[in-house]
């Protein structure tokens, strides 16, 4: 007995449902641990976490300073994704290999950009919050991790979390 097509459109419409309601949950929960992040380091714009365009522009301002990283991230996203579409909307026969090679090297080259652009952004962050070089290795690793890290801590803006465990600060303690 075979399925119609009814059957497999109500099985792909409840699977889209699913994944729909999960990355609704995922965003949820990212804006409120960057939101509070953002609110720790001082911002005066946590709201920005919950759009995605200003959630990286905000980044760049609580981690440098200025929004000039997260405008150089948008720029990447807009060349990738343009050149995406030229790549997925032109036939193989109507672009030369070598254009082709081209600009899926140029992709690369920009999805690693972002990536490293955003691994530094985060890492500036731990960075205001006290947090040292193994937060980087942590950052690489799961990116995620480390926001929570960062929101779940009781660090604020400023704190040298390393400071407390220097030789100097044991010494001057009462033990």
């Amino acid at each position: 007995m075979g399925t119609s097509a009814e059957e497999i459109l109500a099985i792909v419409m409840a699977f889209l449902m699913v994944w729909l309601v999960l990355a609704l949950i995922i965003w949820v929960i990212s804006s409120l641990v960057m939101m509070t992040v953002y609110k720790k380091a001082g911002s005066e714009e946590a709201w920005f976490a919950w759009l995605p365009i200003l959630r990286d522009m905000e980044c760049s301002k609580v981690a440098t300073g200025k929004y000039t990283l997260g405008l150089v991230n948008l720029g990447i996203c807009i060349v990738s994704n343009v050149l995406s579409g030229i790549v997925s909307s032109m036939r193989s026969d109507s672009l030369d290999d070598a254009a082709l090679v081209l600009m899926i090297i140029v992709m690369l080259i920009a999805v690693i950009a972002y990536v490293v652009i955003k691994v530094y952004l985060q890492y500036q962050i731990a960075k205001k919050f006290g947090y040292g070089a193994w937060f980087i290795i942590l950052c690489i690793l799961c990116s995620a991790i480390g926001w929570l890290v960062l929101a779940a801590s009781n660090a604020k803006k400023g704190d040298d979390i390393s400071a407390n465990n220097s030789r100097e600060y044991r010494n001057d303690q009462d033990w």
